[in-house]
């Protein structure tokens, strides 16, 4: 064998680039478990929740805005840390 190329083994910068993702994409899952925890009760008992799609809705983009900011940061100090 020559190289990684021959083992065909993800490089540590795809690893690391997977482990971020993975760690972003928990922390806006756990952002918007955080704001429908409170409705979950009242859901289950059978009440009706006013709003209740728009505000997830809301909440859903919020967090997706979170972790596209998270992401980029993490893509613009991957791009400096490769070109140094």
């Amino acid at each position: 064998m020559q190289s990684n190329k021959d083992l065909d083994l993800p490089t540590q910068q795809e690893l690391l680039a997977q482990f971020r993702c993975d760690e972003i994409a928990n922390v806006a899952l756990e952002q918007f478990n955080q704001r429908v925890k409170p409705l979950r009760k009242p859901v289950e008992g059978g009440n009706v929740v006013a709003d209740l799609g728009k505000s997830m809705k809301s909440w859903r983009d919020e967090a997706l805005g979170t972790s596209v900011i998270d992401a980029d940061g993490h893509n613009q100090l991957n791009k400096h840390d490769s070109a140094v």
